[in-house]
């Protein structure tokens, strides 16, 4: 697989009517393939005829989307977000520790100031990402 089609995967959690809207409207104008969009649904039945009718990845397992995917589109209810939010943390957390990572074993004794501004934007995106679940969760 490119680099190009690599960073267009599209993840749509929440496989609900708006989900199909701009998953039709993504294909038909040809901003992105069938094999380039996953869509996560609650119920198999949906899952099987968003896959079927589009041809694009379906599963019920949004952590199996998330990991795929390099974009993200949220498509929950507001009722259902706080555990949206809640599932979709955990896996964010793993990726800017990872990435938190590779960014000390790379730099290792130098002084590289992209990667200490890189570091920095990482704990910063950490810390919202807490904050925005915690608003969640009130």
């Amino acid at each position: 697989m490119s680099d190009q089609v690599k960073s267009r995967r599209t993840a749509f959690l929440g496989g609900g009517k708006m989900a199909e809207a701009l998953i039709s409207g993504l294909i038909r104008s040809g901003g992105r393939t069938p094999d380039e969009i996953i869509v996560t649904c609650r119920r198999d039945e949906r899952a099987r005829e968003l896959a079927g009718t589009y041809g694009v990845r379906a599963t019920l397992d949004n952590g199996d989307a998330t990991q795929w995917a390099d974009v993200l589109v949220l498509m929950a209810k507001p009722q259902d977000m706080e555990v949206l939010l809640e599932q979709e943390k955990e896996i964010c957390q793993m990726m800017i520790s990872s990435l938190m990572e590779s960014i000390k074993i790379v730099q290792g004794n130098r002084t590289d100031r992209r990667l200490q501004r890189l570091s920095t934007q990482l704990r910063k995106l950490q810390e919202r990402l807490n904050l925005v679940a915690d608003m969640a969760g009130r």
